[in-house]
C-alpha cells in the first residue's frame, strides 16, 4: 500500500511545560497532512478520514465502521514528526466534539517497519457536552502488532515517537472487545494535539 510521501510539520512552540504537535485550528493546512489507514488493508469496508471545519476550527475524524469483511477499524496518521519529544511524558488532546465513543490516540516509533503500534483508549465527550481536555501519559500506552497485544516491546518513550494517528476500533488497547463498540457513523472534533511534562 503506497502512503503519502513523507512531509515536514509546521513550526511548532513551547509554553507552560507543553509543546504543540498538531495546531488544528488555523485552517486546513495540518488536517491535510494526515492521511486515511482504515480496515480495507484487511479487507475490510470502513472509512475515516480527517478534515478541517471551518464552522468550528477543528479536525474532524469521521467516517463509518462497516461490519462487511474482517476489519472493525478505522484510522488517521500524521505525516513524519520532525521534533523532539524526549524532555516529555505524555500527550494532550484538546477535543472540541465527540460522539461519546472510546477512541484511541496511536504513536508510531522506530519498529513501525514491524507493524508495532503504541496505542492508549480514551472516551470523547458526547453529543451537548462541554470541550474536554485528555491528557495521556505514555507509561499508560500499550504495544499492539494487528490489534494483539505485544507486551514484551518494553514502554513508549517520547524520543521514538516518529508518527501520531486517531483510531475508533472494535478491539480496545488491551487487545478485547472495546466497550460500547457500534458499527456506523462516527465523528470525533479535534483542536490540538500536544506533548506535555
Amino acid at each position: 500500500m503506497q502512503l503519502k510521501e513523507k512531509v515536514d510539520l509546521p513550526a511548532f512552540y513551547q509554553a507552560n511545560g507543553t509543546q504543540v504537535i498538531c495546531e488544528f485550528t488555523s485552517g486546513p493546512e495540518e488536517a491535510r497532512r494526515w492521511f486515511s489507514l482504515n480496515d480495507v488493508v484487511m479487507g475490510g469496508k470502513s472509512t475515516g478520514t480527517l478534515q478541517f471545519d471551518s464552522s468550528c476550527n477543528a479536525a474532524v475524524f469521521s467516517g463509518t465502521l462497516s461490519s462487511e469483511g474482517s476489519g472493525g477499524f478505522a484510522s488517521v496518521r500524521s505525516g513524519d514528526l520532525e521534533m523532539d519529544l524526549s524532555r516529555f511524558g505524555g500527550f494532550e488532546l484538546d477535543i472540541e466534539e465527540g460522539d461519546g465513543r472510546i477512541y484511541k490516540l496511536c504513536a508510531i516509533g522506530p519498529a513501525k517497519e514491524l507493524g508495532v503500534v503504541y496505542q492508549a483508549d480514551f472516551r470523547a465527550p458526547g453529543t451537548g457536552e462541554k470541550r474536554k481536555i485528555v491528557q495521556i501519559p505514555f507509561s499508560t500506552f500499550k504495544a499492539s502488532v494487528m490489534g494483539r497485544s505485544v507486551p514484551d516491546i518494553g514502554t513508549l518513550k517520547g524520543a521514538d515517537v516518529s508518527q501520531l494517528g486517531l483510531m475508533v476500533s472494535k478491539v480496545s488497547e488491551n487487545g478485547g472487545d472495546t466497550p460500547g463498540f457500534l458499527y456506523g457513523p462516527f465523528e470525533l472534533r479535534v483542536k490540538s494535539i500536544k506533548a506535555t511534562a
